[in-house]
């Protein structure tokens, strides 16, 4: 799989990097700088600025996972953890 993914890497034109994280990781991967494109998740507060901290108060405890639900995002660890948590809340993905 490793192998494949590198191919692929070779072969791509550009590469678009959502976080610095990612920008880091391909950095250190040996992939060059000019094929690298920084983006982002598409989060700006200035989207959500009629949210006030009252309605984000709640009285159950709600962690998000957003993101690829797979065995390379190591999901079945974090189902595990949050089994093993015993947390009374919620876990939607």
């Amino acid at each position: 799989m490793i192998q494949r993914e590198d191919q692929e890497i070779s072969l791509a034109d550009l590469i678009f990097c959502p976080s610095p994280e990612v920008r880091k990781s391909y950095l250190e991967s040996g992939v060059p700088d000019r094929k690298l494109i920084s983006t982002s998740y598409g989060w700006s507060p200035k989207r959500f600025a009629d949210i006030s901290q009252k309605k984000l108060v709640s009285e159950t405890l709600t962690v998000l996972l957003v993101g690829s639900i797979c065995v390379r995002k190591n999901v079945h660890l974090l189902l595990l953890a949050w089994k093993k948590s015993g947390i009374q809340g919620r876990l939607p993905l």
